[in-house]
Protein backbone atom coordinates (compact mmCIF):
# COMPACT_ATOMS: atom_id res chain seq x y z
CA UNK A 1 0.00 0.00 0.00
CA UNK A 2 2.97 2.70 0.87
CA UNK A 3 4.83 1.49 -2.59
CA UNK A 4 0.91 2.68 -4.18
CA UNK A 5 1.15 6.02 -2.41
CA UNK A 6 4.56 6.76 -3.21
CA UNK A 7 4.44 6.11 -6.83
CA UNK A 8 1.03 7.96 -6.84
CA UNK A 9 2.52 10.94 -5.23
CA UNK A 10 5.75 11.02 -8.05
CA UNK A 11 3.18 10.64 -10.69
CA UNK A 12 1.56 13.92 -9.22
CA UNK A 13 4.48 15.80 -8.31
CA UNK A 14 5.69 14.98 -12.44
CA UNK A 15 2.37 15.99 -13.95
CA UNK A 16 2.32 18.77 -11.52
CA UNK A 17 5.75 19.75 -13.02
CA UNK A 18 4.34 19.33 -16.53
CA UNK A 19 1.91 21.62 -16.05
CA UNK A 20 4.14 24.66 -14.49
CA UNK A 21 6.68 24.05 -17.45
CA UNK A 22 3.61 24.51 -20.07
CA UNK A 23 2.39 27.46 -18.18
CA UNK A 24 5.50 29.58 -18.06
CA UNK A 25 6.27 28.38 -21.54
CA UNK A 26 2.55 30.07 -22.55
CA UNK A 27 3.53 32.98 -20.19
CA UNK A 28 6.39 33.78 -22.61
CA UNK A 29 4.71 32.99 -25.75
CA UNK A 30 2.04 35.00 -24.86
CA UNK A 31 4.85 38.23 -23.74
CA UNK A 32 6.09 37.55 -27.55
CA UNK A 33 3.22 37.80 -29.08
CA UNK A 34 2.24 41.06 -27.12
CA UNK A 35 5.71 42.70 -27.98
CA UNK A 36 5.17 41.96 -31.43
CA UNK A 37 1.71 43.01 -31.66
CA UNK A 38 2.97 46.46 -30.02
CA UNK A 39 5.81 46.46 -32.37
CA UNK A 40 3.61 46.54 -35.64
CA UNK A 41 1.07 48.79 -33.95
CA UNK A 42 3.87 51.40 -33.23
CA UNK A 43 5.01 50.61 -36.66
CA UNK A 44 2.10 51.20 -38.30
CA UNK A 45 1.61 54.84 -36.69
CA UNK A 46 4.90 55.96 -37.48
CA UNK A 47 4.14 55.17 -41.14
CA UNK A 48 1.18 57.23 -41.01
CA UNK A 49 3.06 59.99 -39.01
CA UNK A 50 5.57 60.32 -41.78
CA UNK A 51 2.95 59.67 -45.12
CA UNK A 52 0.57 63.04 -43.28
CA UNK A 53 3.71 64.99 -43.21
CA UNK A 54 4.93 64.00 -46.11
CA UNK A 55 1.62 64.99 -47.60
CA UNK A 56 1.05 68.45 -45.34
CA UNK A 57 4.78 69.44 -46.80
CA UNK A 58 3.36 68.86 -50.41
CA UNK A 59 0.62 70.59 -49.68
CA UNK A 60 2.48 73.65 -48.26
CA UNK A 61 5.05 73.43 -50.97
CA UNK A 62 2.28 73.24 -53.75
CA UNK A 63 0.29 76.33 -52.09
CA UNK A 64 3.46 78.60 -51.60
CA UNK A 65 3.97 77.88 -55.62
CA UNK A 66 0.89 79.19 -56.45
Amino acid sequence: MKREKGAALLLAIAVIAFLSLAVVEFQREARVELNYASNTLFALEAEGLVRSGAAAGIAILQSDEG
